[in-house]
């Protein structure tokens, strides 16, 4: 299983991603409604890969590179706009 820290507030489909995620081998360890508390969660465990979206209050490039940067963060896209906004991010 992969574990992952989710942050994706805003996306309409974000209920279904975390009932579709176990089926998919990945294990949501913790939702965070904004980038502080996704800090926070990422800075306590280290090894969980982070899934954002382009919605996530106060996301900045400054804290993608804090969370671990591409290696780390995956995004989660709800069209064109949001794909370039993540993009510009680093993500």
């Amino acid at each position: 299983m992969i574990a992952v820290l989710l942050a994706a507030p805003g996306l309409e489909q974000e209920p279904e991603v975390v009932v579709a995620a176990p089926s998919r081998g990945i294990t949501v360890l913790r939702r965070c409604v904004d980038t502080v508390e996704l800090l926070a969660a990422a800075a306590a465990d280290p090894q969980a890969r982070v899934v954002v979206s382009a919605t996530l209050p106060r996301l900045s490039g400054d804290a993608v590179g804090r969370m671990g940067g591409p290696a780390r963060v995956v995004g989660l896209c709800d069209g064109d706009g949001d794909e370039r906004r993540l993009r510009d991010l680093g993500v």
